[in-house]
């Protein structure tokens, strides 16, 4: 799997490697079926869009196909569901997280000549469109609005884990990469499972995080507070305790390390 995911994304093929994701994780269809759809979406997009027109008219019309034609629209607010980070069934509902209609949106934008990009923030994730060499079009992923910056400043300052003494700057706000996009869509997916309690599956999605960052601590330290509720003990302690040598002034370590000194298989260890 490690290397099939790696393959996709050194080709930067966000949307096949979401789909690789969703395929490891068992789906109602062959991956073949998503293709096929894709390919059609394709077809069209290239069918509504004026390749001679202007750039901005180029977004203006693959938003109304992407947002219209096809009915994609964001998950309900508030609402953290893995179907909404599932690949294959944000394709087949229209219906997802910003990250899934971001990666779906540059996929059918490229396919017209559009260099779009994901575009991370906190809490959110955007796209943006060159429209000419001095400026860009930045659009919410979830609807295709168009987002200014100060609306953008707006946003991230409203959202409840940023830090309000930093200013938004490309530190914070930055074109994201294939594999930061893909481990951002992962950790949604994660979650999802968590908060539902899918422990099996939220453990799944955690070895690919771990395979696709294998040095970081934080990934082997929440693994294994899923191995720990999947009763896996002996590999929930193996991960604790990378993290604990990798961590050692983190003040979650020094909490496991008391914890683990008085180790019992039915102790539950913090997270």
């Amino acid at each position: 799997m490690k290397r099939v995911l790696e393959k996709a994304l050194e080709e930067n093929d966000l949307l096949l490697a979401s789909l690789l994701v969703t395929q490891h994780l068992g789906m109602d269809r062959p991956l073949s079926t998503y293709l096929a759809i894709i390919e059609r979406w394709q077809r069209r997009a290239q069918q509504r869009v004026d390749q001679s027109a202007p750039l901005h008219q180029q977004v203006t019309q693959l938003n109304q196909f992407f947002y219209t034609e096809l009915a994609f629209a964001g998950q309900p607010k508030n609402l953290l569901a893995p179907d909404y980070a599932r690949m294959d069934q944000v394709m087949l509902y229209r219906n997802g997280c910003s990250v899934c209609l971001s990666i779906l949106y540059c996929h059918l934008a490229r396919a017209i000549g559009l260099d779009a990009t994901g575009v991370s923030c906190p809490g959110h994730f955007f796209v943006s469109v060159p429209i000419n060499e001095q400026q860009s079009v930045l659009l919410d992923a979830l609807s295709g609005e168009s987002v200014t910056w100060e609306e953008l400043e707006r946003r991230y300052h409203g959202f409840e884990d940023s830090d309000q003494t930093l200013a938004l700057d490309d530190l914070i706000v930055a074109p994201a990469n294939s594999h930061t996009t893909l481990v951002r869509l992962l950790h949604n997916l994660k979650q999802a499972y968590v908060g539902q309690e899918q422990y099996q599956s939220a453990l799944m999605v955690s070895d690919l995080l771990v395979s696709l960052n294998p040095e970081d601590p934080y990934e082997r330290k929440g693994r294994g507070w899923l191995l720990q509720q999947l009763n896996c003990y002996a590999g929930a302690l193996a991960d604790y305790r990378y993290y604990i040598r990798t961590c050692p002034q983190d003040p979650a370590s020094h909490l496991l390390k008391l914890q683990l000194r008085n180790h019992n298989p039915r102790t539950e260890v913090l997270h």
